[in-house]
């Protein structure tokens, strides 16, 4: 009897039966409210840090492009308000296509901008890429709320509440350190480099964690 146990505990495992779990655990993770609301604050959170990195390291910029004064602050004030104009119409999105969709979208749009910011040939092109930056990422504040409330059991939305705004306000302090080490020890493509990894990280968090969450649908009459 130990021989035929013994036989039966040695076995491999079928390749179906891990797949199976893979699939299993893919799900679980789809439907935890805790998984997914870690993603849609750390999108909140990159936004934050994008935005401030850029305005620490304006001065850089300049030197490092030639810029004036005056040409430079566009660089910000396309990203805010490009960041600015698109929250309105973030929650429509997220109800219309899923929340998981428009933030898996938005995450690898922002990606793509901050890879190819620092190759900008021209102050124009900057431009444009930091408004389509700004109008991708600007999805991620009102989403992080939109979904971290409903989906959160209510005895931990003030705790989640908290958590947000420690988020916000660790990214707004960070970026100092981290524009002062990018351009003492790297270079200013650095500042917006910075993002990269955590988009690649928030990417998959939004197709496997973020679940989709659609609005209610409202009979007319």
């Amino acid at each position: 009897m130990s021989v035929v146990v013994s036989q039966r505990a040695e076995r491999p495992t079928a390749p179906g039966a891990s797949r199976l779990s893979l699939a299993r655990l893919i799900g679980a993770l789809n439907r935890n409210a805790y998984v997914g609301t870690f993603a849609v604050f750390l999108g909140a959170g990159i936004v934050t840090l994008n935005g401030r990195l850029i305005s620490v390291a304006l001065p850089d910029l300049r030197g490092a492009l030639g810029f004036g004064v005056d040409e430079a602050s566009w660089i910000t004030t396309a990203y805010n308000m490009a960041l600015m104009f698109i929250g309105p119409f973030s929650v429509y999105l997220g109800g219309l296509l899923g929340q998981r969709r428009v933030l898996l979208i938005s995450a690898a749009i922002f990606t793509l901008c901050c890879v190819l910011l620092p190759f900008s040939p021209s102050l124009r092109v900057m431009l444009c890429l930091q408004v389509v930056s700004g109008l991708s990422s600007g999805t991620f504040y009102p989403l992080a709320m939109s979904y971290a409330l409903p989906s959160l059991p209510f005895r931990f939305v003030i705790y989640a509440i908290g958590v947000y705004a420690m988020d916000i306000i660790g990214s707004t302090s960070l970026a100092p350190s981290l524009v002062a080490f990018c351009t003492e020890h790297l270079s200013w493509h650095w500042v917006f480099w910075l993002n990269v990894p955590v988009g690649l990280v928030l990417i998959p968090l939004a197709l496997i964690a973020a679940g989709a969450l659609v609005l209610p649908y409202v009979a007319r009459g």
